[in-house]
């Protein structure tokens, strides 16, 4: 262990110029994935928070395909039960 920590004192002493090229790439890439990460974060919260404040606000419409058909009755009572009903928070 001792001659491992030595080995690396010597070569950081060496080539100082490789090593601190090393740390600004480690820096940098470690830098990189947490802002990333920290934009993911935020993106992710932004797109919930839209989904959240739009639910409920969309009216569904019902029409028949072409003009010449006709709704169901029973399909007509459903939909005015279901316009009744309290919408979800």
């Amino acid at each position: 262990m001792r001659l491992s920590i030595t080995l690396t004192i010597r070569a950081i002493q060496r080539r100082p110029l490789r090593t601190i090229l090393s740390m600004l790439g480690i820096m940098i890439g470690v830098a990189g994935i947490l802002a990333l990460g920290i934009t993911n974060q935020g993106s992710m919260a932004s797109i919930s928070e839209l989904f959240v404040e739009s639910s409920g606000r969309i009216d569904l419409m019902v029409a028949p395909v072409s003009s010449a058909s006709e709704l169901d009755e029973t399909l007509l009572r459903n939909t005015e039960r279901l316009r009744s009903k309290t919408r979800l928070p």
